[in-house]
């Protein structure tokens, strides 16, 4: 989790206004899932691939941010908290944002 690093103090607002932004980091967070995300170069082809991910989480989605060549890529299986799986029209190395 992204969170603000804590300033020790004796300051009673200091610490409240602290605790407030940390809760308001938290609160983003959970509502927000491209706080946490991931970015991956695979290479596809027309069989289906597993790629592993590292969110924790059911990916929300994906972006190509990049390929080598024109081809098509979409997702062959529903994705889990481990694998997004994702075939193409033909091969293609991509980059991928996992978020």
């Amino acid at each position: 989790m992204i969170l603000p690093k804590r300033v020790q103090t004796d300051d009673q607002l200091s610490n409240r206004t602290q605790d407030a932004i940390t809760e308001a980091f938290r609160l983003l967070q959970s509502q927000n899932p491209v706080l946490e995300s991931q970015t991956l170069q695979v290479s596809l082809s027309a069989t289906p691939l597993q790629i592993a991910h590292r969110l924790g989480r059911v990916p929300v989605g994906y972006l190509v941010v990049d390929r080598d060549a024109d081809r098509n890529v979409w997702t062959s299986a529903a994705a889990t908290d481990r694998f997004l799986t994702l075939v193409s029209s033909g091969s293609v190395t991509v980059k991928l944002f996992i978020f």
